[in-house]
């Protein structure tokens, strides 16, 4: 149910896809820019003991065979291996190329997650009054308005996804570093469905908070996060679905699109997921607390018809967390 009229909801308002690109397009730009005035400096400052080209140009150079279709994917992420134990054998014995290496990754981490996190709860604000109401409201107007929520949400949520953000890198290059000296290119399936299982799980963490923050805006950002819990847990399944089915199609178009559209896909791709996680999110808030809603101006969905009425959320406030879901399902069961 959340995947189907997440993209239903998706391709009725398809003018906000550019919206959100161009918004995106503006962070990486800002990043970008400030990556050029100030750290690519400040790095080759750092690692002057090292020719950095013989570790980069082969990367760039696969990414330009890539795209003129003479290897494939996997072509592309072994070069980055090769580059990446290259890189290590550079700058184990440097304290100071170690440091410049750890800092400065997770400093552009932290920029690009706050500015672009910046528009998602903004996106939540219009795809719930389109919704609710079938509403429509400018994406700058949403932005302006909730600025100050929407900044609170970006940090609050960039705090809590960080450490999970680094265990995930730090096991994928564990990986794909020590499984390739056992199977070689075989690796990379593997990477693939590790990386699939846990951005899905990543992203189902979050899906109850905007949700609970747009319905009670008079919270804290952390006192959101943790009650919209009972939800999370009532609508784990449907939700985990739909971001696994979002993440299966973002790859195969990102796949299948790098060589027609010259690698513009992947940056396109990340509009079109906005969208749809922040549906997937509301879609199945809207399923638990039993609402209707729009996914485009002719047609609402009506929740109940999917085993959930309205009078088993009247006291999900005041259910606590470990007790919810087993609440709503035995009053299902009576009904």
């Amino acid at each position: 149910m959340e995947f189907k009229h997440s993209i239903s909801i998706l391709f009725s308002h398809p003018q906000y896809i550019i919206k959100i690109f161009l918004y995106l397009l503006l962070c990486v730009a800002i990043v970008a820019g400030i990556t050029a005035a100030i750290v690519v400096p400040v790095y080759k400052h750092a690692m002057t003991y090292a020719d950095m080209a013989e570790i980069i140009d082969p990367i760039f150079n696969k990414i330009h065979d890539y795209l003129r279709g003479d290897i494939g994917l996997r072509g592309v992420m072994g070069q980055i291996i090769d580059s990446g134990e290259m890189y290590v054998k550079a700058v184990v014995d440097h304290p100071v190329g170690i440091l410049a290496s750890l800092l400065i990754p997770i400093g552009i981490y932290f920029l690009y997650s706050f500015l672009s996190g910046l528009c998602l709860y903004p996106l939540g604000y219009i795809i719930n009054n389109l919704m609710s109401s079938n509403m429509k409201m400018p994406f700058a107007s949403s932005f302006i308005i909730n600025l100050k929520k929407s900044a609170e949400y970006s940090a609050s949520k960039m705090m809590i996804l960080f450490p999970i953000d680094l265990a995930f890198a730090v096991i994928i290059i564990a990986l794909g570093w020590g499984l390739r000296q056992v199977i070689g290119i075989f690796v990379m399936p593997i990477i693939l469905l590790f990386a699939l299982i846990v951005l899905s799980f990543r992203q189902l963490l979050t899906a109850g908070w905007m949700p609970r923050m747009l319905y009670h805006p008079e919270e804290k950002p952390l006192v959101a996060f943790k009650k919209s819990m009972p939800y999370l847990k009532m609508e784990s399944r449907g939700m985990m679905q739909g971001f696994i089915f979002t993440f299966v199609i973002t790859y195969g178009l990102n796949t299948a699109l790098a060589l027609p559209t010259y690698g513009i896909i992947f940056i396109i791709a990340p509009s079109l997921y906005y969208i749809v996680f922040r549906s997937i999110e509301l879609v199945g808030y809207y399923k638990v607390k039993g609402l209707k809603f729009y996914t485009d101006a002719s047609t609402v969905i009506d929740t109940t018809e999917y085993g959930y009425r309205k009078e088993t959320q009247e006291q999900v406030e005041e259910i606590p967390q470990e007790t919810a879901e087993e609440t709503v399902e035995e009053k299902n069961e009576q009904e």
